[in-house]
């Protein structure tokens, strides 16, 4: 093989170190990188199931969300319509009490007012009486006897009576 340009304590020599290497290399540096490679790839299939269940959770607490955000909205429309309802029952009350108030009014406006008129015919026929009486007295006092005057004086008032 000296003759090919091959030298064969070389070749073992390289073949020895190649296999010096290869066992060192598979040992201390091979074995160790491929158990960090494998436990990253751990940790980052971990890092994405930890990830797809965020995204379920996510979903499920935005499902909840909105399914309470529906029941909120259908609490809130069952209390604006009882409020409503609440609320035209009172107007219906308080349109129904002041009715009855102004017809309370009316009522006793009126009474007031037929009080007060039977009030001022009693006023005037007390002053048309002494009216009467005071016309009797000065236009006959001259003519007629003091008796007389007393009688055309009852009659009068017992005419202004009826």
């Amino acid at each position: 093989m000296d003759k090919l340009g091959i030298d064969v304590k070389l070749l073992i020599a390289q073949l020895v170190n190649f296999g010096l290497f290869f066992f060192i290399f598979q040992k201390f540096i091979a074995k160790p990188f491929l158990g960090l490679i494998k436990s990253e790839e751990k940790k980052e299939k971990a890092k994405h199931a930890f990830e797809e269940e965020m995204v379920k959770q996510k979903e499920q607490v935005e499902q909840e969300e909105k399914k309470a955000k529906e029941r909120l909205n259908s609490q809130i429309k069952v209390l604006l319509e009882s409020a409503k309802k609440e609320a035209e029952t009172v107007k219906k009350s308080m349109i129904e009490s002041a009715k009855k108030e102004a017809e309370d009014v009316v009522v006793q406006s009126r009474r007031q007012m037929e009080e007060e008129s039977r009030l001022m015919e009693q006023t005037i026929k007390r002053k048309v009486a002494d009216l009467s009486l005071l016309i009797v007295k000065e236009a006959m006092k001259d003519y007629l006897t003091e008796n007389m005057q007393k009688e055309m004086t009852q009659h009068i008032i017992s005419r202004i009576k009826n």
